[in-house]
Order: structure tokens, then C-alpha cells, then sequence
């Protein structure tokens, strides 16, 4: 009888070690799983209920008419955990999958909420860690949105939490949102073109007249610098534009102050050639806003309001032209929610309740 409970004794080890053998990988990668990452297909995505619809749509609404005013993205997840991994390489997970914000301008910012663990976490893309650097990120997430969590009201933390964000945000100068800025862009320098060019032609002929050629050039020089500082200085417009302006205000102002120089008389240039250049300057206008309209190309309305300009000049200013009404319309497809490109550099903070 020992030596058959021996063997039995034997047997059993075996087979406990083999199952011991073959479960511990599976227990180990058990434990060792990461929390899955859900697909973006909102601004905000709540994995726990905590909000109710109601709360999520205000919610999405928001950070919607924020992204369309400035361009940023800004997300919010609420899992029930991200354990085994620490909240912030789970965030880290979460943004480079999602890659909120635009390309190149990285300004996309996650607040991602563990609500099982008690902690949460603000991550800022690239661009917006000058104007939310990790202090900023912990008084919010610390001082602004823990007290509401405290106290059981996860939606008027995040609210109150998101309401800061875009404070701060608001104050960044970033690039305005393709669909909002770039239609401005040749809108504003085409219409300083026709305002400017009555004033450079007038003021040339002036100095001209007054001054002689050498007088004439600089003082063109003044007011094309003036115009084209003034563009630049525009929220949104690019240094190019400035410079353009300040050319075709240079230009403007030699031909008048050649027209104003001409024949010797001191009667200054003929309104005939001023009319005949003001026509031409809206007519370039129209072409090149006709230009962006079709093609959405800042080339393109260069050369077709040069070309319109030269046009007018060449056929007497006489011809009225039915011209173009160029609009720019962007229209969102409505299909869902997606980043837009941006880096994060792990710029954020965490904070607990």
C-alpha cells in the first residue's frame, strides 16, 4: 500500500507542476494586459456612464464651436481604470493613437479621467505647453476639477475643468483654423490694394511734384513700409502678405508720382490715368478673389489680380466685365470625430481626489 500511495503521491506532483507550467504564462499576461485604448470617434467618450447623454452632447457641443473658433482639439476619456499601467503612460498611449491637434501646430490636449483609480490626468500636445505648462495643467486639474470629484459631480468638474482649459488656451496666438483664416487672407490684402491705390498714386504724384524723383521713392518707401507693417500685424496673416502689399504700394506710388511729373505743368496727373488705375485695382480685385474661390490657391490670386491690374491698365480702364463673385465655403462632413496630426511631448499633469 506505500508503494502505491507512494506512486499516486508522485503522480499527482507531476501533474500539478505540468498545470502549474501551463497556466503561469496565461496568468502572467493576464496580469501584465494593457487597458485597451477605444477608437476616437468623439470628443468626449465616457466608458463608465458617468455622464448622461444630455451632459455629453453640452459637452461636445463646446469643445466643437471652441476647435471651429481656434483651431485646438481638445478631448475627454473616462475609463474605469488604467491599471496595471500608471495613468500617465496610459495617457501617453492615448495621444499618440489619437494624435489630436493639427499637424505641425500640436495644439491638442487630452483630460482623461480614471474614475476607479481616483486619478486623472491633463495632456498637452507640443504647442500648447507655453501657454499650459505642468503648473497650469496641476492648478486645473488640482484645484479646479479635484474639489468638484470630491464631491461626486464628475460633470461639473469636467466642465469647470474644460471651461479653464479653453480660457488659457484662448489666450495662445496660434494659426486661425484653415476653414476661417485662409478665405481672410487675400480678402483683406486685395481690399487694402484698392483702398491704398487712390492713396499711393495721389501721394506719389505729390512728392513728385514737390520733392522730384528722389523725394517721390522715399516717400513711397515710407507708406509701402507703413502698409505692409500694418497687414502684418493683422492676427492670422502671414509676414508674405505684408510684403506683397508693401511692393504693389511701392509700385503705385512711383506710377503716380510719374504720371504726376509729367508734361512739367505742376498741375499735377491726369484723373483720367487715376480713374483708368482705380478700375484697374478693382478689377484685379475681383479676379483674384475669383481666383481663391475656384482654386483655394494663394498663387493663383497673385497672378490673377496682377494680371487683372495690368489688364486694366493696358485696355484704357474702359472695360466693365461681369467678373466673378468669389466665395470660400468650408463644410465639415459630420462623420464623426478624428485628430487632426499633433505631438505630445508628455507636458501635462496628474492629480487624485
Amino acid at each position: 500500500m506505500s508503494l502505491i500511495s507512494c506512486t499516486r503521491s508522485t503522480a499527482g506532483r507531476r501533474w500539478f507542476f505540468l498545470l502549474v507550467l501551463i497556466l503561469a504564462p496565461l496568468l502572467l499576461a493576464s496580469a501584465g494586459a494593457e487597458v485597451a485604448i477605444p477608437p476616437l470617434t468623439a470628443r468626449v467618450t465616457d466608458l463608465t456612464n458617468t455622464l448622461n447623454p444630455q451632459q455629453r452632447d453640452a459637452l461636445e457641443q463646446k469643445l466643437a464651436a471652441f476647435e471651429a473658433a481656434k483651431g485646438s482639439q481638445i478631448a475627454v476619456l473616462i475609463v474605469p481604470t488604467t491599471q496595471p499601467e500608471a495613468i500617465e503612460q496610459y495617457s501617453i498611449r492615448v495621444v499618440e493613437q489619437w494624435k489630436l491637434g493639427r499637424k505641425a501646430v500640436d495644439d491638442g490636449a487630452l483630460l482623461l479621467v480614471a474614475k476607479d483609480d481616483r486619478k486623472m490626468r491633463l495632456e498637452v500636445g507640443r504647442g500648447l505647453e507655453g501657454a499650459v505648462p505642468d503648473a497650469v495643467a496641476k492648478r486645473i486639474t488640482a484645484d479646479i476639477i479635484a474639489p468638484y470629484f470630491k464631491k461626486g459631480d464628475f460633470a461639473g468638474g469636467i466642465s469647470a475643468g474644460v471651461e479653464r482649459l479653453i480660457k488659457v488656451v484662448e489666450g495662445e496666438p496660434l494659426p486661425e483654423p484653415a476653414g476661417k483664416s485662409q478665405p481672410s487672407r487675400p480678402v483683406v490684402v486685395l481690399g487694402l490694394v484698392v483702398v491704398t491705390a487712390f492713396v499711393a498714386m495721389v501721394v506719389g504724384g505729390f512728392l513728385r511734384a514737390r520733392l522730384g524723383l528722389f523725394g517721390c521713392a522715399a516717400g513711397c518707401t515710407v507708406l509701402a513700409g507703413a502698409a505692409g507693417g500694418a497687414v502684418w500685424a493683422i492676427p492670422g496673416v502671414a509676414a508674405f502678405w505684408g510684403i506683397f502689399l508693401a511692393i504693389c504700394v511701392f509700385i503705385l506710388g512711383l506710377i503716380g508720382g510719374a504720371l504726376g511729373g509729367d508734361g512739367g505743368s505742376g498741375r499735377g496727373y491726369s484723373w483720367g490715368w487715376l480713374g483708368r488705375f482705380g478700375v484697374s485695382a478693382a478689377l484685379g480685385g475681383v479676379l483674384g478673389g475669383a481666383a481663391w474661390g475656384f482654386t483655394q490657391a494663394e498663387v493663383a490670386v497673385i497672378f490673377f489680380a496682377i494680371g487683372g491690374f495690368f489688364l486694366g491698365v493696358l485696355s484704357g480702364g474702359s472695360s466693365s466685365g461681369r467678373g466673378w463673385s468669389g466665395s470660400s465655403s468650408g463644410s465639415s462632413s459630420g462623420g464623426g470625430f478624428s485628430g487632426g496630426g499633433g505631438d505630445f511631448g508628455g507636458g501635462g499633469a496628474s492629480s487624485s481626489w
